[in-house]
């Protein structure tokens, strides 16, 4: 081979280098815009992440404060549940000693009524036996005289 042949040889070689570096910058200015917008979208997800992130504690500190409230508030009815049962308890008591002294006082009267009426029929009785004997007293008297 010859000097000139081995020149256009290495020219050649350098030519397809050179279109491979020309290729591999295009490639690498590509890479480059890639890169750059994988970075912007890596970053917008970063600031999306950071504000959900702050959104949850947000509703996590929310939860935990309704919670907190609920609590409260079911101290709260345990409390009135307590002390409706307790009033119940005192007004069931007082209506029952009302309703114990009420029943001894219509005993009380029931006793004497029944006294009164067992005075009754005996009185009764004793006028109807009365009243025979004196019917019958009668009917052995002659009663004339008083028709004449």
């Amino acid at each position: 081979m010859t000097d000139d042949s081995h020149e256009n040889v290495t020219d050649l070689k350098i030519k397809l280098i050179q279109r491979d570096v020309d290729r591999l910058g295009s490639l690498f200015d590509k890479l480059d815009v890639t890169i750059d917008k994988l970075t912007q979208v890596a970053n917008g997800i970063e600031r999306m992440l950071a504000v959900h992130e702050n959104r949850l504690g947000q509703q996590e500190e929310a939860s935990r404060q309704i919670l907190v409230l609920m609590e409260d508030r079911r101290h709260d009815v345990n409390e009135r549940f307590e002390k409706v049962q307790r009033d119940i308890s005192t007004t069931r008591n007082a209506i029952e000693a009302g309703f114990t002294e009420k029943l001894a006082g219509v005993e009380k009267k029931i006793d004497k009524i029944s006294s009164i009426v067992d005075k009754l029929n005996i009185w009764k009785y004793t006028v109807i036996g009365g009243a025979m004997v004196l019917g019958f007293l009668l009917s052995k008297v002659p009663l004339n005289f008083l028709f004449n």
